[in-house]
């Protein structure tokens, strides 16, 4: 009897170790409009410094994805973002299909890769003695133009979920977003020998 007694206390202090550790995987919720910003300020004001030569090229800003691994909540203009494993499986506040979820997923996570890849990108051609400054420079507009892309869509999002049918109308907004191609060395090149040529 004892031992059966002893066998349900420890099933239940199991199943609240288990709650306890998936609330807490929950709980962890991420202002992703401030965010974006600090990212955006980051490079914005590295870039500053080093236009008036007070920059330090050991001290790069941080590269980072907004849609990490895990399961946490990312709030974009006013929405909670449920996220599990880079996937968006809820927006608070209104019930969405599994394609329009999908949809926005897969948006938000070409523009999340694409800003990343452009940091690191341009960090890595900062720290080699001959670094192609255009180059440079077309990724920091593509970096900043994904940012803005980013809060852009998610505010639309925002919008679009006060409207009826609005899984339906988010789904056809996000086909029409157009995530550009990341620039290469030889586009770079390609796009100086067609200016010279002009």
């Amino acid at each position: 009897m004892k031992n059966i007694y002893f066998i349900a206390l420890l099933s239940i202090f199991s199943i609240n170790h288990l709650l306890a550790q998936e609330n807490s995987l929950n709980s962890e919720k991420i202002d992703g409009s401030n965010l974006i910003e600090q990212l955006h300020s980051d490079r914005y004001q590295f870039n500053k410094r080093l236009i008036k030569h007070e920059g330090d090229l050991t001290r790069l800003p941080v590269s980072q994805s907004i849609l990490k691994s895990g399961k946490f909540t990312i709030t974009f203009a006013g929405r909670d973002y449920v996220i599990n494993n880079k996937q968006v499986v809820e927006i608070s506040g209104i019930k969405l299909s599994k394609t329009a979820l999908a949809a926005i997923t897969n948006k938000l996570s070409l523009l999340d890769h694409l800003q990343k890849n452009c940091a690191e990108t341009v960090n890595a051609e900062y720290k080699k003695n001959q670094r192609n400054l255009q180059y440079i420079k077309n990724l920091d507009r593509q970096y900043f133009s994904s940012l803005k892309q980013i809060s852009s869509i998610t505010g639309d999002i925002s919008r679009e979920l006060r409207k009826p049918n609005a899984s339906v109308t988010i789904e056809l907004a996000m086909d029409k977003v157009n995530v550009p191609q990341m620039f290469t060395n030889s586009s770079i090149r390609q796009e100086v020998l067609f200016a010279e040529t002009k």
